[in-house]
């Protein structure tokens, strides 16, 4: 049978939680917990670091940064030789690469397409 231990002040290191136990159904069973309660207070920290983060992230609908598009990070060595392909695509997935297109009038799509090409190689090559 599992340790129930009534607790009003419990000392972790250098921090006190207040824990109010009425009865012992209300009882709070720590050997289980504590070093998980240790390892977590230890990551305070980092994790309220996290934690903001995140809400600032939501709140500004930026949860992943997005970098400025830029033409120019094809290399000039790259930029020869167009050939016409024929890819096959879902049709989703293309509707979305034209919409992202016709945000950026002042570039060719060949460029964009070239400069996802790109990334995602840089992104993926093993």
């Amino acid at each position: 049978m599992e340790k129930l231990i009534p607790i009003t002040k419990l000392p972790l290191r250098s921090y006190e939680c207040d824990i109010d136990v009425v009865d012992e159904d209300n009882a709070i069973v720590l050997e289980n917990y504590e070093n998980d309660l240790l390892e977590l207070i230890n990551y305070k920290e980092d994790i309220i670091k996290m934690v903001k983060y995140y809400n600032d992230s939501v709140d500004n609908t930026n949860a992943v940064e997005v970098s400025k598009l830029d033409i120019n990070r094809l290399p000039s060595k790259l930029q020869k030789d167009i050939i016409t392909k024929s890819i096959k695509s879902y049709k989703p997935i293309y509707k979305l690469l034209d919409e992202i297109c016709k945000e950026y009038p002042n570039y060719k799509k060949q460029d964009l397409v070239s400069i996802a090409f790109l990334e995602f190689y840089e992104k993926y090559k093993k």
